[in-house]
């Protein structure tokens, strides 16, 4: 038998659904969540390990439900198209790059769409090596005919029925909604997600029968009824508005990060500022009023867009649902029987059968952290360590912080509570 630790939590969200715990302590033995009740009634075995994280909010392991890992989210077009032109080995070490930035920010699961066929490339070597868990739908659907060619190997279907909000509103016009119905109609057993912007777009892809509805940017009331009805996903996205207006507003693009700005030269585009502002503030209604009719909704970031980070971009969607309310009376953005269904995630995110992996605490000021932690006691911290960083180019052309070699804390320790803005360096 191994051996019994206790953590006590400020705060449990257990990934059920269920309203968010107060005050808990965990009992963890061989890496497994064993038991979980009230501090109050902690056990006071003698040598019993405890470990605080009374400051702390505990979260399962994060899922991302959108995520391009073999795509760079430079805002550098030079280092993009250099990525998309580079030979395999280059390409693999960049995804592989994106896959260990998910792993230390705490996203253990990733849904992911890939045109190049390097993901299912990775999959089929990696097996389950890989540090996280990955199900992918191969290419984007963007026609009829791009979906005859889609491989059966996927695990769902993505389509591309709107354009994503940041490249324009209007839909493929290689897509009819006669088109979305036959392919829906001839998906298998496959869960389809539809990219669908507009009260139009959205209102054909739900009536095409749809499993979830990805972005959904100005959809209106009506739809997110139909969902609430239907029991349809809806990922929202609302970090691309963010992100919009973040880069509108310094005149420049901006690489999405929690806690600092990485802005690249560029020329503002008059009236974007306003169209972003209002996207942004629309989204944030409609996910409050989709909270409130019951609408099943999932974290997803679209990791691997123009300056939408892979790992570190899943907080700054989660402080936007947190700004519409989620989190803060009960309640977890994804209710994780729900996506597990579309994406074949299995057991990942259920804090009461897995403890193993990584364990984000939410702290002041919505900054977040993550502790990267072995429940087996050797790496866990009572405290917030003090870091020692350096700045490196990544293969992206975004600087990322990294912790120096020997030194102890999480490179993520550095992270400031508050925003600060400094020019990104250009590679």
């Amino acid at each position: 038998m191994g051996e019994t630790r206790f953590i006590v939590a400020g705060s449990l969200i257990d990934g059920s659904g269920a309203d968010v715990r107060r005050n808990v302590f965990l009992e963890v033995t061989d890496t497994i969540i064993t038991a979980i009740g009230s501090a109050a009634d902690l056990p006071r075995h003698a040598g019993a390990t405890i470990d605080d994280f009374s400051h702390c909010v505990i979260l399962p392991p994060l899922v991302d439900c959108s995520v391009s890992l073999s795509r760079s989210p430079s805002v550098d077009c030079k280092v993009r198209l250099s990525a998309e032109e580079g030979d395999f080995a280059k390409k693999a070490v960049m995804l592989e790059q994106h896959i260990r930035y998910c792993h230390a920010h705490g996203v253990l699961g990733v849904a992911d769409s890939d045109d190049s066929g390097l993901v299912e490339r990775y999959r089929q070597e990696m097996g389950q090596e890989s540090i996280i868990d990955i199900r992918s739908s191969g290419p984007l659907c963007r026609s009829w005919h791009s979906a005859v060619g889609n491989p059966a190997t996927g695990d769902f279907l993505k389509i591309g029925y709107s354009s994503n909000i940041e490249d324009g509103q209007t839909p493929d016009p290689r897509f009819t909604h006669e088109d979305l119905r036959r392919i829906l109609q001839n998906r298998g057993e496959k869960k389809a997600v539809v990219v669908a912007n507009g009260p139009q777009q959205v209102a054909e892809a739900l009536e095409a029968g749809c499993d979830a509805i990805e972005q959904g940017y100005g959809m209106g009331e009506d739809n997110l009824g139909k969902m609430a009805e239907g029991g349809v996903l809806w990922i929202p996205c609302v970090v691309r508005a963010k992100n919009g207006l973040d880069g509108a507003s310094s005149g420049g693009d901006v690489c999405c990060r929690f806690s600092t700005r990485y802005v690249a030269p560029g020329k503002p585009v008059p009236g974007a500022e306003a169209f972003w502002k209002k996207m942004l503030a629309g989204q944030l209604a409609q996910l409050r009023l989709a909270r409130k009719l019951g609408v099943k909704t999932a974290v997803g970031t679209g990791a691997g867009s123009v300056g939408i980070l892979h790992g570190e971009s899943m907080a700054e969607e989660m402080k936007l649902f947190l700004k519409a309310g989620y989190l803060t009376g009960g309640g977890h953005p994804v209710r994780f029987g729900k996506w597990s269904q579309i994406f074949r995630h299995g057991e990942a995110g259920n804090a009461y059968r897995r403890a193993e992996g990584n364990i984000p605490d939410f702290q002041g000021h919505g900054a977040t952290a993550v502790k990267k932690t072995l429940l087996s006691g050797r790496h866990l911290c009572r405290r917030r360590p003090q870091p020692h960083v350096s700045q490196k180019s990544c293969q992206d052309g975004v600087t990322q912080p990294r912790a120096e070699p020997g030194k102890s804390g999480s490179a993520l320790g550095c992270i400031p509570l508050r925003e600060r803005r400094i020019s990104r360096k250009q590679s």
